[in-house]
């Protein structure tokens, strides 16, 4: 163990830069500004931020893939009841096979819109990691607009999984709330490197 030249602190002698200020120990240059400078603490508190701003992206990943995957099941036993159905009738001659058949396709439309959405969350996820903040509210924003898109479509949705987007809703608020102290955490570590 030796004592940092600069603030005095205890560090490890394998170590090159002080945890507690990130001056050098041993003469090499110091850490780029902005990166991680204010010690163990700073780290923890941006790697902790980091994860809970990440961690509200993945829930609604998870969210979307799994309502896909159930939507899924739901539309091919729909799509199978209708081939049963209709077997070897003239679909042409009868209005209710065909509206059966269009709204199967709705249903599979629907099973890949959730897919193409959830691979999206996987993407601000990826994301976040660089930018918190950024990711999170694009993830927040983009939440928002499907339910109120859903809701135009369909106003029935507006009630329907209410608990769980009101548990979505949080989740982002609440990634939202540590993208915004990450960044301030980094905002004043650039400040304090200067």
């Amino acid at each position: 163990m030796t004592n940092c030249p600069k603030c005095n602190a205890v560090a490890d002698d394998s170590g090159a830069f002080c945890p507690s200020c990130g001056s050098s120990l041993t003469g090499a240059a110091a850490p780029a500004p902005g990166r991680r400078r204010l010690g163990n603490l700073a780290v923890v508190q941006h790697e902790k931020h980091t994860k809970s701003a990440r961690s509200s992206i993945l829930i609604v990943a998870i969210l979307l893939a799994a309502g896909g995957v159930l939507m899924w099941f739901l539309v091919k036993k729909d799509a199978d009841e209708v081939a049963r159905i209709i077997g070897d009738q003239d679909v042409a001659s009868n209005p209710h096979f065909r509206e059966a058949k269009r709204l199967v396709a709705r249903a599979w439309l629907l099973v890949a819109s959730n897919f193409v959405l959830a691979a999206g969350f996987v993407g601000l996820w990826i994301w976040a990691k660089r930018n918190a903040f950024g990711a999170t509210l694009t993830a927040f924003i983009a939440f928002l607009t499907l339910v109120l898109v859903n809701a135009v479509v369909d106003p029935a949705t507006i009630v329907q999984g209410v608990i769980v987007k009101i548990l979505v809703i949080a989740a982002l608020l609440k990634g939202l709330k540590s993208g915004l102290a990450l960044r301030k955490l980094e905002q004043g570590d650039r400040t304090g490197a200067a």
